[in-house]
């Protein structure tokens, strides 16, 4: 029976067990939270909606750094009033680390709201702007944030309104910055100027490591700029562009790129309008490319003979990293699918087992060094 209650001891609805503290699951209120109370995660990932008097001290908490660190308020529909009320604790706060608004009607007022507010934090490394309809004058006021911030690693922007104008001021704002280490932007519309801009911040040397663009209309202008960063052999290792309207030209400076980098380990290229000849461009890139080691092609127009193309420089590839081809959906027979499915779990189990003999070699070495020799004999004595 002990147990049982141990177990539900975060079920906020059973007001019988367990230990004894306000319920949260209607919202952030003075009336079930005292003033002189500090809440802690658990707690506060009961929130679901919150009353101004809530939102109020809220503010007040973390204004005066009583709140947690990482603080989520996604789906609390605030919206554009509630974070200016949120922003003005915000801003003199200094242990919060993680913040998430998602899909929380913020809008773009709201947006610049909250930067201006992270304009004087200082502190915050994960920022969730996700689903808020934030369009080109939020992303304006986020990139004079980032153009400032020293501690951001993480920025999600994913399902909003950002169209051109957007991407290029968090491009140009990408140019100052040097902490951001992931950036998603799916399902936005930054086109080939926005994703040009972001580009070109990472030709000048931005440290960035995971990048998603996917849904964003870019096409071939944009998937050449981004090539032509990892060409010169920027850090990224996570790049997204599904489902955007790519063709087979952007194909020939990515595998000369493919041929050089040697960061990127996921490339994901699924739902564009890449065609046979893409592959003609791409091939030698996989043939010489040795940290690849997830390629997304799903969704596309290749047929049998791009796949043959494929595993034939694949196979040439000596110290080929790859462990995860996805090519459904393409115009592929079903012995060509089986060919392929075969040729990967070979090569996977390939790979496992040189990781493991080269594990063991290196113990062995480690175990027959001097160091470990005279260790072993002072401990004897």
């Amino acid at each position: 029976m002990a147990d049982k209650t141990k177990n539900k001891k975060h079920e906020p609805e059973d007001e019988d067990e367990g230990p004894t503290r306000p319920g949260l699951v209607r919202g952030w209120s003075k009336k079930v939270v005292p003033p002189t109370q500090t809440l802690g995660e658990e707690d506060l990932s009961y929130l679901i909606n919150i009353s101004k008097s809530g939102l109020e001290q809220l503010r007040d908490d973390v204004g005066r750094n009583r709140a947690p660190n990482k603080l989520d308020l996604q789906y609390m529909y605030i919206g554009a009033p509630g974070c200016e009320v949120f922003g003005k604790g915000l801003a003199t706060n200094e242990g919060l680390e993680m913040l998430s608004v998602h899909n929380s009607e913020v809008g773009d007022f709201g947006a610049q709201a909250i930067a201006d507010a992270l304009c004087t934090q200082k502190g915050l490394r994960e920022m969730n702007f996700s689903s808020n309809e934030i369009g080109d004058a939020g992303a304006r006021a986020i990139g004079l944030w980032l153009r400032g911030s020293t501690t951001i690693e993480t920025l999600l922007l994913t399902y909003n309104h950002i169209g051109e104008e957007g991407g290029v001021h968090l491009g140009s704002a990408m140019c100052e910055n040097r902490s951001l280490k992931v950036l998603k932007l799916g399902l936005n519309d930054l086109g080939d100027v926005g994703a040009r801009s972001i580009g070109e911040a990472l030709e000048k040397g931005h440290p960035l490591l995971s990048l998603d663009l996917g849904s964003n209309g870019v096409s071939n202008d944009g998937a050449e700029a981004l090539a032509e960063a990892l060409r010169l052999d920027c850090p990224l290792q996570q790049l997204v562009l599904r489902i955007n309207r790519i063709g087979d030209d952007a194909m020939r400076p990515m595998g000369l790129a493919l041929e050089i980098n040697k960061n990127l380990w996921e490339l994901d290229l699924q739902g564009n309008s890449l065609r046979d000849e893409s592959m003609d461009y791409l091939g030698p890139g996989f043939g010489e490319n040795h940290t690849l080691k997830r390629l997304n092609l799903e969704d596309n127009f290749l047929t049998d003979a791009a796949c043959k193309t494929l595993l034939h420089v694949l196979d040439k590839n000596d110290d080929l990293q790859l462990r995860e081809l996805k090519m459904k959906n393409n115009l592929l027979t079903s012995l060509m699918v089986t060919q392929l499915d075969l040729y990967m779990r070979t090569h996977v189990n390939d790979l496992k087992q040189k990781r493991k003999k080269d594990k063991e070699e290196r113990r062995s070495t480690r175990a027959s060094s001097p160091g470990n020799r005279t260790k072993s004999k002072v401990g004897g004595f």
